[in-house]
């Protein structure tokens, strides 16, 4: 397996609560329905996941509902966001890190990328915004770029 390797994965559904029911609705705008590039680490946790996946349908049957979900239920349905929260606070309570906003994580993800070099264009198309002014805008102050004593060409290789 080498570390240079992309792959891309596209995202082409939202959920959407409707009438108190999550349903799979397609993306607000045609720049919402993109691809992502992602590093080797990220690939092998969502393969490992895949392979969780393909027991919980075994162990599920009949009961398993086909939505074609990276993320369901244990019958193949939509998770309920409160139960993600949860999980994802669990996740940073073990990691030793402050709780934060599931939302933050988008921030997160910018910030980090900006410090270590990634484009401006490119971190704008990995968030979805319209505009580049958006994202310098959001996220110049708090990264101080310009920096270049934090750029990994490690990272640099999956986004750029």
């Amino acid at each position: 397996m080498s570390t240079s390797r992309r792959e891309r994965f596209g995202f082409t559904t939202n959920c959407k609560k409707i009438d108190r029911k999550l349903t799979l609705v397609p993306p607000k705008t045609a720049k919402s329905r993109r691809t992502l590039v992602m590093p080797p680490l990220i690939v092998d946790r969502l393969r490992e996941h895949e392979q969780r996946q393909v027991a919980e349908k075994i162990w599920a049957g009949s009961k398993w509902e086909e939505a074609g979900l990276l993320f369901a239920n244990r019958t193949g349905g939509s998770t309920q966001a409160r139960h993600v929260i949860e999980q994802f606070h669990q996740a940073l309570e073990l990691g030793g890190m402050r709780r934060i906003r599931f939302h933050d994580l988008g921030h997160s993800c910018a910030t980090l990328l900006l410090v270590q070099g990634v484009s401006p264009r490119v971190v704008m198309e990995v968030l979805g915004h319209s505009e580049i002014a958006l994202t310098m805008n959001a996220y110049s102050r708090r990264t101080g770029l310009g920096t270049t004593g934090f750029v990994s060409s490690d990272h640099r290789r999956y986004y750029t």
